[in-house]
């Protein structure tokens, strides 16, 4: 069956390149649009580079690394390194010194100056068990966002597959409704032609020009839908750049949904499916947080190594035992010193710290919280397998259902085919006339409609199960069968 419409959606499809080539442009009347012929595997590399839902989904493994880091930086020892810390300031005091350094009163109240420069560094190490498990349930974060978009792209392109096979069937049927339209004037020729032999009579002709009238119409509305289809499929795409373009028809698959194998469908889809694996990783990040969580009662161990070096000055005015000034040092000469002349000094510190028994209730509380949340993902992910096996078991009904109709209505459409021939050629020797001619022609061309909208039928609800399944049907094929 798929030679005849490959070889009809030929001349359609240059068709449709043709009229948008000869369509009247905004600029030059010499400028001419170029129409781009988009293939399947082109739509999902676009969509894949240009879906702005699928392009926020992987954004977020950027986060991978960041988060990645952290939670390394937990781990890590800090240092701290003070390479300069210096500082200047003036009071006013009305104490003095005498030659021995001990505090008089000074009668004359002046600004002293003191300054201070000082170095060093400090490194501090905590161990605590709870930053290493942090870092595991940090990998298995990583581990579900690449999951997540895994899955999410495999959506995208059976999305995509989906919405270019409905642009397909819009395209098969402008083919078609241009071939019923062609049936339907070349049987007004006829008509036309009995009519002026007075063979027929105005009724006859009347209902040709009526039926070739709603066949235009039937032909414009199909036009209309395939402009839709494109659109909403460039929609999908999300590419800006993707402006005036047609598709290239994909050869549909040949084969018969009873020669899969079910069970091993359902086995694999209910333990590597894409909702069951992100089950299964939601249940391990909660079961990391209950072990956090029991991590915390455990004593944290903290080192510490510092050393540090200060050179300090202070202005002084030194007098004697009667009040006079006999001298002066200066307060200033630490201030911004690079080198200060002082003994580094050093010190190590060790602490163990063990939780707060005074938290314990809400630590209990916090670790029963937890556990009714891992028991509550567990039964998700039962739940998950289980709307799984019903939707690959009710999906697989739908194929079987499609390709049994698909059967049908491709012998219905062979059988109204051979009835037209044989009507059309009995109303040409008087046999037969004008309405049951009409009648005719309607069934063939809605079995012919039946016939086209089973097939693609049959190609979504393949589609549909390979996004449920999260892989292609080809590995379930049973030996001997070819698709």
């Amino acid at each position: 069956m798929m030679g005849p419409i490959r070889r009809r959606l030929i001349p359609v499809a240059a068709t449709v390149v043709a009229l948008a080539l000869l369509a009247p442009s905004t600029g030059s009347a010499q400028e001419v649009e170029r129409v781009e012929v988009l293939t399947l595997a082109e739509a999902m590399e676009r969509a894949a580079r240009h879906n702005p839902a699928f392009r926020r989904t992987t954004n977020d493994l950027g986060l991978n690394r960041t988060e990645t880091r952290s939670a390394w930086l937990e781990l890590l020892p800090t240092l701290n390194v003070n390479l300069l810390n210096t500082n200047t300031n003036w009071n006013r005091t009305p104490v003095a010194s005498d030659i021995f350094g001990n505090p008089v009163n000074n009668p004359e109240t002046g600004m002293i100056r003191s300054s201070q420069t000082s170095q060093g560094g400090a490194l501090f190490f905590t161990f605590d068990l709870t930053n290493l498990l942090r870092l595991r349930q940090q990998e298995i974060l990583s581990e579900r966002r690449e999951l997540t978009v895994s899955t999410e792209g495999h959506a995208l392109r059976t999305e995509v597959a989906a919405l270019y096979l409905t642009a397909q069937e819009t395209l098969v049927s402008l083919e078609l409704e241009q071939d019923l339209l062609d049936r339907a004037r070349t049987n007004l020729d006829a008509v036309d032609r009995l009519f002026a032999l007075a063979r027929r009579d105005r009724t006859d002709l009347l209902g040709a020009e009526l039926e070739v009238a709603e066949q235009e119409g039937s032909f414009e509305r199909a036009e209309a839908d395939h402009e839709s289809a494109l659109l909403e499929l460039r929609t999908l795409i999300g590419d800006s750049t993707l402006t005036r373009f047609t598709i290239d028809p994909v050869p549909l698959t040949q084969f018969d949904p009873s020669r899969l194998d079910e069970e091993r469908m359902v086995a694999e889809a209910t333990t590597q499916g894409p909702r069951v694996r992100q089950a299964e990783a939601s249940v391990e990040v909660e079961e990391r947080n209950r072990t956090i969580q029991r991590a915390q009662w455990l004593p944290t161990l903290s080192l510490s190594y510092t050393t540090s070096r200060t050179s300090a000055a202070r202005q002084r005015v030194v007098r004697d035992q009667e009040g006079n000034e006999i001298g002066r040092i200066e307060g200033g000469e630490a201030f911004f010193d690079l080198n200060p002349d002082a003994d580094w000094g050093r010190n190590f510190g060790l602490t163990v710290s063990f939780p707060n028994l005074g938290t314990w209730f809400n630590r209990s509380n916090a670790a029963e919280q937890t556990g009714i949340a891992v028991r509550n993902q567990r039964e998700s992910l039962r739940e998950a397998r289980l709307d799984v096996e019903r939707e690959i078991r009710t999906q697989l009904v739908t194929l079987r259902s499609s390709h049994r109709d698909l059967l049908l209505q491709e012998r219905r459409a062979a059988l109204a085919e051979e009835r037209l021939n044989l009507t059309s050629e009995a109303y040409r020797i008087g046999q037969r006339t004008f309405l049951e001619l009409q009648a005719v022609s309607r069934e063939l061309a809605q079995a012919r409609r039946a016939a086209l909208q089973a097939r693609f039928n049959l190609e979504r609800a393949r589609v549909t199960l390979e996004r449920s399944l999260g892989m292609s049907l080809d590995g379930f094929l049973r030996a001997g069968e070819e698709r």
